[in-house]
């Protein structure tokens, strides 16, 4: 449930998108920022981060 909570810090809801067991969870957040949402479409949710 917390993976899901709106108010969840931009950290470690980005964190969640690299946790196999929450990362579906994480990724129906409401509060992910746009460009997060576009980079998890656009690679079929294999990439939440941008490359470093």
């Amino acid at each position: 449930m917390a993976a899901r909570h709106p108010n969840l810090p931009q950290p470690r809801l980005a964190a969640l998108l690299d946790d196999e067991e929450l990362v579906h969870h994480a990724a129906a957040n409401a509060a992910l920022p746009p460009d997060t949402i576009r980079r998890l479409l656009w690679t079929g949710g294999r990439r939440a981060r941008p490359p470093e």
